[in-house]
């Protein structure tokens, strides 16, 4: 997942890879939001400031700390994990 995550960041479609995060890593969600934070940078600052971080803002997202801590399911999904990242790039 790692792989994947840093494949999308790299070809610069973080927005991707954030939504590929909350799916199949949500430990991962703050780093990748923070790089599409950035990645807004200046042009698009309201947008930037619109994208809720789970640490930062945990009554949006009750549940996170629940599935960020659950390692063994997201063990459970590597298939599927190894899919997504495939189709990804196929697509680019």
């Amino acid at each position: 997942m790692d792989e994947c995550l840093e494949l999308l960041s790299k070809s610069g479609r973080i927005a991707e890879a954030a939504f590929m995060a909350r799916t199949f890593a949500p430990s991962k969600i703050p780093d990748v939001l923070h790089q599409w934070k950035k990645s807004l940078g200046q042009r698009h600052r309201k947008v930037a400031d619109s994208l809720a971080d789970p640490t930062q803002f945990p009554n949006l997202f009750p549940d996170f700390e629940l599935v960020r801590t659950m390692p063994a399911f997201t063990d459970q999904r590597k298939e599927t994990q190894f899919l997504g990242c495939f189709i990804v790039i196929v697509r680019e």
